[in-house]
């Protein structure tokens, strides 16, 4: 019996060993696929640096491009002699070329408004068949019929209008035929301008009587308009006279004392504006400053001083009449606000 038992008990001695021979297997098969892996990716890596393949690549193209219109959009109008003045403040010298401006787009009739229409049918009525015969000099437009004016008595133009009248006439007329006719408008300007011009070269034998306008009386008003007086002839001459006072230069007015440097007592409160070569020079420079600085030199003496400095003599300009340091620093400070020399000094 003990036989049976131990012969049903004990195991199979081939089992472990298949077992342990697949998980070596596996994990070496693991490890081979684990090294062929990183293999590759490291001969990729290695082969991209290799290639120069960069991790950000560079834009094609040029990096700046110039612009189509480099100054940017051109504005309407550019370039016209009026608008010369609102950019600059004056106007432009004469060009070499003139050109018209083109002509202005007329509204057709029914775009124009009603009393507008009336207007023009009021200047240009139908023609009708003339009651009493024109003048002979009246101008003629393009359409057969006299040119709008004034009237005498008799519905004929009067002939008491001198040619810049006609022009005017002419021209409250040519406006508004501006947006009734714009086609013939430049052929019946040039043929009443033509009629105008040959009318005044003509020599007349009597000269035209002057058109007298009737003014009516107000109560209280003027009837006539005074013109004014002339300046009187002294008037002129005394304004004349202060003109020429106020252009003398200040300097001339500046009485100019020259100070002994030798007489100064120490201490005494001066101002040095330079130092130059002569005395000569010294005082065309005090001319030239009082001419610059009249009010400011008023009441001052002039002291022109001989200084050696290194074997050399020079001579220093200098102003006195000062109260007190404070009185020589402000006065200094003025000098040195307009960009002159000056140094606040004492006397020794």
């Amino acid at each position: 019996m003990a036989d049976t038992f131990a012969e049903e008990r004990a195991p199979a001695r081939g089992s472990g060993k298949s077992i342990g021979r697949i998980a070596n297997l596996t994990g070496a098969a693991l490890s081979v696929a684990l090294i062929v892996g990183v293999t590759v990716w490291g001969y990729r890596l290695v082969m991209r640096d290799v290639n120069g393949i960069p991790v950000v690549r560079a834009m094609e193209g040029p990096m700046r491009i110039q612009p189509e219109t480099p100054g940017g959009s051109t504005a309407e109008n550019i370039g016209l002699a009026v608008n010369e003045v609102a950019a600059t403040g004056t106007a432009a010298p004469p060009p070499d070329r003139i050109v018209l401006a083109p002509r202005p787009v007329a509204l057709d009739d029914e775009d124009l408004a009603t009393a507008e229409l009336m207007a023009v049918a009021q200047i240009f009525p139908m023609p009708q068949p003339p009651a009493a015969p024109l003048a002979a000099d009246a101008p003629q437009l393009a359409d057969g019929s006299a040119a709008a004016g004034p009237a005498g008595e008799n519905g004929a133009p009067s002939d008491s209008l001198t040619g810049e009248a006609r022009i005017e006439t002419v021209a409250m007329t040519t406006g508004a035929m501006t947006r009734a006719e714009p086609d013939s408008m430049a052929s019946m300007v040039d043929q009443i301008l033509a009629q105008v011009l040959q009318d005044e070269a003509a020599p007349s034998g009597a000269a035209l009587p002057e058109a007298s306008i009737t003014v009516p009386r107000v109560e209280g008003g003027i009837s006539q308009s005074l013109r004014p007086q002339a300046r009187p002839a002294a008037m002129v001459r005394q304004a004349a006279l202060q003109s020429a006072a106020l252009a003398t230069p200040a300097a001339a007015a500046v009485v100019v004392l020259d100070v002994d440097p030798d007489s100064i007592p120490a201490g005494t409160r001066l101002v040095q504006l330079g130092a130059y070569d002569s005395p000569e020079v010294a005082k065309r420079e005090w001319d030239r400053i009082a001419a610059r600085f009249g009010d400011y030199l008023e009441g001052k003496s002039r002291v022109i001083q001989l200084a050696e400095s290194g074997g050399r003599n020079f001579y220093r300009l200098r102003a006195m009449g000062f109260a007190d340091i404070n009185d020589a620093r402000r006065f200094c400070s003025a000098l040195v606000a307009e960009r002159a020399e000056c140094i606040p000094v004492s006397a020794k």
